[in-house]
Order: C-alpha cells, then structure tokens, then sequence
C-alpha cells in the first residue's frame, strides 16, 4: 500500500511540473478587439471581415528580424546610387535649360533670317546663310533632346530604385513569408474580434482595405499583444498604431 501511495505522489507531481513546464495547464485568456479607422473629417469606420492573426512571440521575432537585416543591407547599398542618380539628374537638367535657351537663339535666328529672306532684303537672307542658321538650330534641337533623353533614362533608374526601396520598409514585405498563426479570428459587421490565448506576449497581424473617392486605401498592423491572467484583456487596433507609425506597439519601428 505504501509503495502504491508513493508512486501516486510521484505521478502526481510529475504530472504537475510537466504542465507549468509546457504551459499546458495555464487557462485559456480572452483577447478582445477592435479594428477601426478614423479619417481626417473625423468619420469612423469600422472594418468587417478582417482576418487576425496570432503568432507566439517566440515564433515571429527571428522572422523579422532577420527581414529587418535584409532590408537595411539593402538600404545600404541602394543609398548611394539614390543619391548618384539625384546629382546626375541635377546636373541633366541644368544643361537641358541651358539647352533650351540656345535651340530658342537659334530658332529666333532661323526665323529672322527667312523674314529678311522674304523681305527681298539685298545681302542679307543669302542661301548659304539660311543653311548654316538651319544646321546651327538642329544640331541645337539635336543636343536639347539627347539631353531629355538621357533625363528621362535617368529618372526611370530612379524611380525603379525607389520602388525597390519603399517594398523594403513597407509591411507586405515583412507579412510575407510568416508562419502558420497560432490563432485566428475575422471581425464582426462592428469591427470586432475575440481571440483564446494563454498569458504570454504574441504578435497580433491583420491587413485590410476600403475604397475611397479616388481609389483604395489599405492598412496594415503588425503590433505586439500581452496577455496577462486577467479574464479578459483588450487591444484596438486603428490609426495610432498602424504599420507606417512606427508606435511603441509596432513589431517594426
């Protein structure tokens, strides 16, 4: 008998320090929410069918910031070639306009000498002259647009580096490629959404979108949740702390 109380003591304890060591025997907590966007006329908007999504802390951190690594080493090398194209632009523009004012010189010229020409003026408006004043304004002309050309190459590296640049500090970039969430739940007509989780700090993601006047607008949240043993604890997740915030619960600052 003695020996059987001894092992239902053992197994019991045993049993025990496996739940506190697997969290197992921690209940259930519930997270309530809210998704709402407020525009600037002060209209709120509450978003239906948003989909949450829960990771473990533990799970999304090594993601992100390995996804924080690849986008600086890529800022660093982008940053000087933003900034090589910038001066040759600059420096494409100030001779286009110095371009500009002499094809105008020589377009005044052109024209000039063939009003002279059709005056009938005596040594003035001769054929030879109104060739070479031709040949002056189009290898103007000539010049002008190789220069715009070239701006415009230019400006398309530009901009293509500039899109490559904002995909590395916007959120589908680092919502791309995470793991499978722990929990889910999509909003209410209300906006709301309740989620179980255990105590412990999780990382709450959701996107979502509205069309307004001139096209969509999208939203995206990539925020850290605590959960403590209360029986319910709340989050809101609206402008304040929207990806491009960077606020004190943003994942990404």
């Amino acid at each position: 008998m003695k020996k059987t109380y001894l092992l239902i003591v053992l197994l019991g304890i045993l049993i025990s320090n496996g739940c506190k060591g697997t969290g197992k025997g921690t209940a259930d907590t519930e997270l309530n929410g809210d998704i709402f966007i407020v525009t600037k006329g002060a209209q709120t908007f509450k978003l239906a069918l948003v989909e949450v999504m829960a990771f473990n802390e533990t799970d999304i951190s090594p993601i992100i910031q390995s996804k924080v690594k690849i986008a600086t080493s890529e800022l660093d090398k982008i940053s000087p070639q933003l900034e090589t194209l910038k001066k040759e632009i600059g420096a494409l523009e100030q001779e286009t306009a110095q371009a500009v004012k002499e094809e105008n010189e020589r377009l005044r010229e052109k024209n000039s000498n063939e009003r002279v020409f059709i005056a009938g003026v005596e040594g003035a408006g001769s054929t030879n002259n109104a060739k070479e004043l031709e040949n002056r304004y189009l290898a103007a002309k000539k010049k002008l647009d190789e220069l715009r050309n070239m701006a415009q190459v230019k400006k398309l590296q530009l901009d293509e580096i500039l899109v490559k640049s904002n995909k590395m500090k916007e959120a589908p970039f680092y919502m791309d490629g995470l793991p499978q969430p722990i929990q889910t739940a999509k909003t209410d007509a209300d906006g709301k959404f309740s989620l179980k989780l255990k105590p412990g700090k999780y990382a709450l993601v959701a996107s979502a979108h509205r069309q307004v006047i001139n096209g969509e607008e999208n939203y995206y949240w990539l925020v850290w949740a605590s959960i403590d043993n209360k029986q319910s604890n709340r989050i809101m997740l609206s402008n304040d702390n929207l990806f491009e915030t960077h606020s004190v619960d943003c994942i990404v600052k």
